[in-house]
């Protein structure tokens, strides 16, 4: 073709920007961009042009390149444009600048944003964890504009990064529009990492469509996040008659086998995708250096200064280790030692992008890496205290969302499930703050979530003799540093530590957490281990009291068992001449009958009375 006009050029871009080759249709833009002059005249680059390039750089995460594009379309009057605003707006936020896509929406006059405008504005807040600015977008929007199904599966969207299951149900009952299978999904990925498992369940099987492969998928995610073996088994069989063979769903169950340390299931996961010929995609991050991709995978030594990115590497690990880091094992998929695990964590290939970033670019310089899948727990703690320790802004894309990582924060306030925030009592060190609101969890105790100056919310557990030892302090709410225990706790208890909707549901997997901490360890949390545990020894026994729920910490100055009327009325129809003698009685029958619960959450049968049960069991009558 010896002339090539400005359709030619838009029909390459548009067809490699939406096809497979955004790479390509980005060399393409810039060969254009440096050569329009060549162009017959009177013809310029158009909207087509530039839309079809932010689609390019949108899809590989290229922020310098969509603000070049940017610019160029600025030499022609583009960027006032609507259709190119709006693809403006996806292009910043997919590239990790909420603030730029949100420039560009409110540089839109009001009148004339249309659906496209409202909806890529509202996925931009979402997929950035902002869920209730999302919801305030989505409730402005002029009653000349109808919502469609892209707008109300960007609000949910929003709800479920962002734990807001009540606004999520509240959106969904109140479509306006027929809910797909993906409006469908994102309610039991709602719902899923809520807790919620059953009501999750039950909206799968009461679909007025058979749910496909990635709602049972999605089912199984939830299962693996809160560990549970027979949702897991269920979800995982449905996948198997769907025909589902994708390595996702063997790593998600094997995931839920490890987390119980149950290697031999792991082992035959491993086996029958073995014998499929079914392979793990591996993971892989890249950052944009100086304009260049640098791309790395699991352990990679191909890099050209590997050396010093391990070494940079050792270094992060010792100064982040100053901030309380201890490395999150509990998933790393092999039966091997400790060590062994730590070492397999380390060298994760976002920890590689973050440290090459470390230490080739300017101190202060944003770090932005993108990852193929979904970032692992240890990763998130570090990428959280790096940002801490090295006072840098770190934006890592994976598959599921953006995480704006800051001052030793996310931008998805730990709302994952799946990531644990057990660094959370180390990194604020918040024993002296003062406590700003508190919540009643259980009669057994009281669960704070606390403002802690400025910080995002954390898990606080106070017992009951901690709080009457507060100088005569009854009041939870009130309560100073003195007898604060501060739990370092599991990723299934994130959501009640961040305050999050139906939280409370949740309350007893607490005593879950709580068992699962070695004995002697309780005690050490305590400002006064001595003193706890010998109120905890007074009180009861300590194996007795570990099939206990929340009770092993009461004391005997707290303990209902010592302190209520009951106990002095019955000290004195008994003839004991003083109340500490009808103590040891009443201890004593009390333990009998925690020993006697019929069943802990280890699953150990003892007797028939009592017992919580903490895994739903309501589906388990449906397989």
């Amino acid at each position: 073709m010896t002339v090539r006009d400005v359709a030619t050029w838009n029909s390459l871009l548009a067809g490699l920007a939406q096809g497979t080759e955004p790479n390509l249709a980005l060399a393409l833009f810039h060969r254009l961009a440096n050569s329009f002059q060549e162009l017959p005249s009177r013809e310029e680059p158009n909207e087509v042009t530039i839309v079809a390039a932010l689609s390019a750089c949108a899809q590989i995460g290229l922020l310098k390149d969509g603000m070049y594009v940017h610019e160029f379309a600025k030499r022609f009057g583009l960027d006032r444009n609507v259709r190119v605003c709006n693809s403006l707006i996806d292009m910043y936020s997919k590239c990790g600048s909420l603030s730029r896509a949100l420039d560009v929406f409110h540089s839109i006059k009001p009148e004339d944003r249309t659906l496209v405008s409202y909806n890529a504005a509202i996925q931009a807040h979402s997929m950035h964890g902002h869920g209730g600015d999302a919801l305030r977008l989505f409730d402005e929007m002029p009653t000349r504009i109808e919502p469609d199904g892209v707008t109300y599966l960007a609000v949910l969207c929003g709800c479920n990064h962002s734990g807001l299951v009540d606004d999520g149900l509240r959106v969904f009952n109140s479509m306006r529009v027929a809910p797909n299978m993906k409006h469908y999904g994102t309610i039991v990925d709602l719902l899923g990492r809520a807790g919620r498992l059953t009501e999750a369940y039950d909206t799968v099987i009461s679909m007025p469509f058979p749910a496909d492969i990635v709602l049972w998928q999605t089912l199984l995610g939830a299962a693996k996040m809160h560990g549970v073996v027979e949702l897991a088994e269920l979800a995982a069989n449905k996948l198997a008659e769907l025909g589902s063979n994708v390595d996702g769903d063997y790593v998600l169950l094997s995931n839920v086998y490890a987390s119980k340390a149950r290697w031999m299931d792991v082992g035959r996961v491993r086996d029958t995708m073995r014998s499929n010929d079914v392979r793990k995609v591996p993971g892989f991050s890249y950052t944009e250096i100086d304009g260049v991709m640098h791309k790395f995978i699991n352990g990679d030594k191909e890099h050209l200064r590997w050396q010093e990115i391990y070494k940079a590497l050792e270094d992060i690990v010792s100064r982040i280790s100053e901030l309380g880091y201890e490395p999150e094992t509990s998933n790393v998929l092999h039966d091997i030692g400790e060590e062994e695990k730590q070492y397999a964590l380390c060298y994760h290939s976002e920890k590689l992008a973050i440290a090459f970033g470390l230490i080739a670019t300017p101190p202060g310089e944003t770090l932005r890496v993108i990852k193929n899948l979904r970032i692992c727990g240890d990763c998130h703690v570090v990428a959280k205290l790096i940002s801490k320790a090295y006072g840098r802004v770190i934006v890592i894309r994976d598959r599921a969302r953006f995480h704006r990582f800051e001052d030793g924060q996310c931008s998805c306030r730990d709302y994952c499930g799946v990531w644990a925030i057990w660094f959370c009592v180390k990194l604020l060190g918040f024993q002296k703050h003062f406590i700003e609101r508190c919540h009643v969890a259980s009669s057994q105790g009281f669960v704070t979530f606390a403002t802690v100056e400025g910080h995002d919310a954390d898990f606080v557990f106070y017992t009951r003799q901690e709080i009457q030892d507060v100088d005569g302090e009854k009041d939870a709410g009130r309560a100073g540093e003195t007898g604060m225990i501060s739990y370092k706790i599991a990723a299934h208890a994130a959501d009640l530590a961040k305050c999050h909707p139906y939280a409370q549901a949740w309350d007893d997997t607490l005593s879950k957490a709580r068992f699962e901490f070695r004995w002697l360890d309780q005690f050490a949390l305590y400002l006064d281990p001595v003193t706890t545990m010998s109120f905890h020894d007074e009180t009861l026994p300590s194996e007795g009291a570990k099939v206990a729920h929340f009770c092993s910490m009461c004391g005997p100055k707290s303990c209902s068992m010592k302190i209520t009327e009951d106990i002095r009325k019955y000290a004195d129809e008994h003839g004991y001449r003083i109340v500490e003698e009808a103590v040891i009685p009443g201890m004593n029958a009390m333990s009998a009958e925690f020993l006697a619960a019929r069943k802990t959450i280890s699953g150990e049968q003892h007797g028939e009375a009592g017992g919580e049960i903490y895994v739903p069991e309501s589906y388990t009558a449906r397989k």
